[in-house]
Parts: structure tokens; sequence; C-alpha cells
């Protein structure tokens, strides 16, 4: 129970930090107000350590919560005395973070330091995930009648079986029999029609409590952006009072939810992105004024959700990146050859930079000078497996733009089917849906286009570009066949990303609903049309489409390669069910069947089955693996003519050299995986 008890107060903890951090700020604002608000928060910090045997901690509190009454009650908070509430706040930061298992650096104004790991749930939610468990509930219990009628109902056939054979048929008259039958089976028929209907109710209805109550249960991992805000004002604020500048910090998105861990590395990119803009970016004051500029530096901060993931700007109206003085540092340190520095060019200059070790300051102090600014930005954006760019107008400002994937996010999607699928489009980038008459398309430039707001926007179909070679498209759901496909139309979404619009047949319009979205796995970031995955009611995954995917797609005879005359399937081997589907969604988008096997049995049965052009066979599986498949299958006189190929995460020379001596065609690593280099290896062994 102690340890309990340690663990949420860690939570509470470091929350309150971040509030007190906040209000400390914002007396130095000018906001008086937040005093009483920064009193509470001492006073419930020194209450709770108290309660949990953190006596230094709630020495601290009541140290800080004494220095803020007497300090600042009743007058503007002076730059001493907010220098002192901030200092008093960092020493109580550090003894939090010595609570942690795992303890994280208490830096640039991050009190109670440490991972996110672990959150709070707003009541409402936590109300809305109990009723949905509730409601649940009451659904299974009513499964309770059904399931008693068909147990009555195996009791009569019990009792007319058992009645059989204790009297031989012979003493039975043909009407006695024939009665008996037909009472049970009008008996049987009436409560199995009863059954099917309570059942089918009942499933429908848990199916979409369950949507429900998984999406609740997952958004509980989610955490506005606006909890990075305090800590990265505080280093603005920091930076700006170590350096004699003055800055203000505004930030937008503070209501964008993302998870956690993308938060965490996030902050740390953001952290060194604006002491990086305050120390080489915003002028001095003096400097200012001669520019004709405001004295007051400005910091921006936004936190914007995409499809592709989350995108966070750091932009500052400051000077701009000097390239040239860029360049001469470079070749002070041997980076560049001083011939270079007047051809040398922004992206080169930001490269440099990123490398490391090279600064525009002579003198190194506790903000700059050291040449890791955007170092640190850049690795900290690697482990996040995000990208990062510069833009830089010298006298207007610079911005720093991340983009990073998601680990998880909720969004609005628009589900549509396709065929047999149900894939969503993000609901941003929806403008409209219609149904569209073949009278309405028109042919522009070679190309099919309907009229949308007085210009033409190419059209595509969706069920060509995913599954060109799959099933025929099911027929539309019962509320779209209202009326006759020649009145009402094929159904269309009209996309919009990337300033350009593009009208996606689909097969169904199904709905709007709010989706928690996946990130693809390693390797696979950049399957066309695909930003991530969401789960249905089974746990299966299903596709998010990516809208800029989408307007540059071209369907066949556009641009788009595909393959003619019959060819011999595909046959994916996989353990992971996403990776299964991802890999055909590539496979199939190129235009090959594809057959899809989870294990390595399963996929010799398929084989002796079928003739296979090409089987990818992932490594590591349960049982069988994938050495051994290819073994096994070069073995076989009858299937030695199938090509195998490789798919692993292990892609070193030991295992490139075991695959080669079974016999494989090829390896592709996950971890290097290049879809160009993939469908040219698969062209290339099916001919």
């Amino acid at each position: 129970m102690a340890e309990d008890t340690i663990h949420y107060f860690r939570i509470e903890a470091r929350e309150l930090l971040a509030g007190l951090s906040e209000g400390v700020l914002g007396l130095e604002k000018g906001r008086p107000e937040d005093l009483a608000r920064l009193l509470r928060y001492a006073h419930t910090l020194k209450g709770a350590a108290r309660v949990v045997g953190q006596n230094d901690i709630g020495a601290l509190a009541h140290a800080f919560e004494e220095a803020l009454d007497a300090g600042t009650a009743g007058m503007p908070a002076s730059p001493p005395r907010i220098r002192e509430l901030l200092a008093r706040l960092d020493v109580i930061a550090e003894h939090v973070s010595a609570l942690f298992p795992v303890p994280g650096p208490a830096t640039g104004g991050a009190p109670g330091g440490g991972p996110v790991d672990t959150v709070r749930v707003e009541l409402r939610e936590m109300d809305a995930l109990l009723s949905a468990v509730h409601v649940v509930g009451a659904r299974l219990a009513g499964l309770k009648r059904p399931i008693e009628e068909l147990e009555g109902a195996q009791r009569r056939v019990q009792s007319i079986e058992a009645k059989v054979r204790t009297h031989p048929a012979r003493a039975w008259t043909r009407g006695e029999l024939n009665a008996h039958v037909r009472l049970l089976l009008d008996e049987l028929s009436e409560t199995l029609e009863r059954c099917r209907n309570d059942l089918t109710d009942a499933r429908e209805r848990s199916e979409g409590e369950l949507f429900l109550l998984h999406d609740r249960a997952q958004r509980m991992r989610l955490l506005p952006a606006g909890v990075l805000f305090s800590a990265l004002d505080r280093a603005a604020r920091d930076a700006a009072a170590e350096l004699g500048k003055s800055v203000s910090f505004a930030a937008t998105g503070d209501d964008v939810r993302v998870g956690s861990h993308v938060l965490d590395l996030v902050k740390e990119a953001l952290l060194h992105a604006v002491r990086n803009a305050v120390a080489h970016g915003i002028e001095a004051p003096r400097v200012r004024a001669t520019l004709g500029k405001p004295e007051e530096g400005q910091i921006r901060v936004s936190v914007e959700r995409r499809a592709e993931g989350v995108v966070v700007c750091c932009s500052d109206d400051g000077a701009g990146l000097d390239v040239a003085e860029i360049g001469r540092a470079a070749a002070r340190r041997g980076l560049l050859d001083p011939t270079e520095i007047q051809s040398l060019t922004l992206d080169r200059a930001v490269a440099i930079l990123a490398g490391g070790g090279v600064s525009t300051r002579e003198r190194a102090d506790l903000v700059a000078g050291r040449g890791i600014g955007l170092n640190a930005v850049s690795v900290a954006v690697a482990r996040a497996h995000g990208r990062w760019t510069v833009r830089s107008e010298p006298g207007v400002g610079a911005t720093v733009e991340i983009r990073v994937p998601l680990t998880l996010t909720s969004l609005l999607a628009l589900e549509v089917r396709v065929g047999t699928r149900e894939v969503w489009i993000p609901a941003e980038a929806v403008k409209r849906t219609a149904h569209v008459l073949p009278s309405a398309v028109v042919r522009t430039e070679g190309h099919a286009a309907i009229l949308e707001e007085g210009a033409a926007v190419p059209l595509i179909s969706l069920p060509v570009l995913l599954a060109p070679s799959g099933p025929p498209p099911l027929p539309a759901a019962p509320r779209e066949r209202s009326l006759s496909g020649a009145e009402r139309g094929e159904p269309v979404v009209i996309v919009e990303a990337e300033g350009r619009r593009v009208a996606v047949r689909v097969d169904a319009l199904v709905g709007l609903r709010t989706i928690l979205m996946h990130p693809l796995p390693a390797g696979l970031e950049d399957i066309p049309l695909v930003s991530g995955t969401t789960l249905d009611a089974e746990g299966h995954p299903e596709l998010v489409l990516d809208p800029a995917g989408l307007v540059r797609a071209r369907t066949p005879g556009s641009g788009r390669e595909r393959l003619a005359g019959p060819r011999r399937p595909v046959l994916v081997v996989d353990d992971s069910l996403t990776t299964r589907l991802l890999e055909q969604s590539i496979l199939e988008t190129a235009g090959y069947e594809v057959h899809l096997a989870v294990n390595a049995e399963d996929a010799l049965l398929h084989v002796r089955e079928r003739t296979y052009g090409l089987v990818l066979v992932d490594v590591e599986m349960p049982g069988m693996d994938g050495f051994s498949f290819v073994a096994a299958v070069r073995a076989d006189p009858t299937l030695a003519h199938t090509a195998c190929i490789l798919v692993t995460s292990r892609s070193g020379p030991a295992d490139a050299a075991r695959g080669s001596q079974v016999g494989a065609a090829g390896l592709i690593g996950k971890d290097e995986f290049d879809q160009t280099e993939f469908l040219a290896l698969v062209r290339r062994l099916l001919g």
C-alpha cells in the first residue's frame, strides 16, 4: 500500500509543480490574480507530502508558501522575487524527480522530470467509460433468457431421445411418433427463432457499445499538448533572463491530444528549439528598437495534428539564420572550405549546425555557444522517428518545424467500404460526400473528373487503387439502395490536401466516428495512401488513408504502373496481422493477387494446394521459422520452383548467409524497408 501511495503522490506532485511554475510566470507577466491559486497549490503539495512521509518536500513546499505569501501579497512581483520563487520550485522538482523509478532530469522548467507514463483522467471521461461498461454488462445479462430457452430446447430433445431409446420403435405407433416429432419441431422452431432474434440484436448492440468502450478507454491514454507549454514558457523566460533579453511566449494547439511518449520526445526537441530561438534569433532590446521592432521578442509554438502525425512549429520574430556567419564558423572548425562560404545555402547551413560543434557565438554561456542547439533538436527528433526543417528570412525570423509520427491519436474519420474492407478517411480532409451520376463524369486531360465549385476535380477509384485484383465490390449497404443506382449515382468523397482536391469513388459511405489511429510498423511508414491503422471490434486492423496520398494517386492508364497478363499469386506469411495486411496493401496496390497465411505450417498447406509465383515469409514466427519453411519448400520437388523472399527485422550478414544457404531468393530487412526496391525485386522474380 505504501508503494501505491507514493505512486499517486508522484503524479499529484508533478501536476502541482507544473501549476506552480505556470502561476509564478503569470505573476511575472502581471497577473496578480494567480497568487491565490499559487497559495492553494503550495498548501496542497505541502499536505500531500506530509501524508506520505515526504517531510523534506513538505518543508520545502511550506517555505515556498511562506516566501510567496510574504513577498508578493498585495504588490507586483519583483524580478528578484520571481527568480527566488522559481529557484525554490527547481529544488522541490529535484526532490520529486528522485522519487521516480527512473529519474529524469528536471531541466528547462520541467518540474517533476521523468517520462509521462501515468496520467490523470477527467471524471467525465471516467463516467462515460463506466456508463459504457454498465451498458455492455446489461447487454450480456440480456443473453440469459435466450440461453435458458436453448437449454430448455436441449432438455426436450433429450427427453424425446430417452423415450425412443427406452421404448423400442415397435412399441410406438406411427401416429404417436409423428405427433411427438411434430410437437418437438414446432417448439424448437419457435425457440430457435426467438433466440436468433435476441442474440442477433444483442450482438449488434454490444458491438456498438464495445466500439465506444474501446474508444473511451484508448482516449484515456492521450494527453493534451498544452501540458508542454508551461515548461516551454519557463525555458524561454530563463534563457531571456540569462541573456538580458525581453521575450513573450505564446502557444496554440493546447487541446490537441496525443500519446504521452510522443509528448516527451517533442518536449525535448522543443526545449532546445525555444532556447536556440532566444539565444540566436531574438535580438537585444536596443537592437530591436533601432530596427523598428518591439523591444519584446516573440516566441510562438503551435501544435497541430495532421494525418501523417503531429506537426509542431517553434517560430520567432528575430534576425533569422545568418548563413554567411554559420559558414565562417564552420570554416574556422575545418568543416567547410572558405571558398564555399559565399555559395552556402540555408539547407546546408542547417545541416552543418545539426551535425553539432558549430556555433556563431565566440564565447559560450549558460544558454548557447557550444554548438549543441540544433544538434540536440536533430537527435531528439531522430529518437521520435520524425523529420524537421528550418525556414528563415533575414530580419524577419525563423521557424523550426518538427513532424513526429503518432503512437496513438484520436481523430474524427469517415468510414467507407471498399470491396470487403472498411477503410477510414480523416474527416478534416473531407470537404463533402456526394452521389455522382455517370452523366456528371467528364474527361479532362485524358482523366476522369467531376465538376466541383466550377472546377474540374480528378476522379479516382479507391476500389481499383486498393484492390485491383481482389474480389468484386460488395453491393451498397441497404440504406444506399433506397434509390436505384441510376437515380442515386455512385458514392464519392471529395478530399482536400496540400491545396488540391480529388474525388474518391468508394463502394459505400458508412458514417463518421471518432477512432483511435495507430502508427504503421517500423519500416512500413511510406506505404502509398496509408497513414496508419485503427482496430475493429474484433481487434483486426483497418487502414486509415492519407489524404495527401489520395490527391497524388492515379488510376490505371494515367501514370501508375500496372502489371498486365496472367500471373501467379503471391503468398504473404507473417504471424502479425498488421504486417500481413500492410504487405498485402503494397502488393495489391501494385496489381498483384495476394493470399495470406498466419504461420509457416499454414503456408505449407497453401503452397501444396495451389501454385504461387512468390512467397514472402517472415523469419521469426512461433513454431516453424522462415528459414525452416524455405528449406522445406526447396526439399519438396513439386515446390522447388517457388521463389521465396525472407522478410525480417534481423538482416545482418549471418542471416543473409543463412537465407542464401537454405535457398531464399532474397532477404528484406524491415528496419531498412524500401518499397521501391521491394517491388522491383518482386517484379524481377515474377517475370
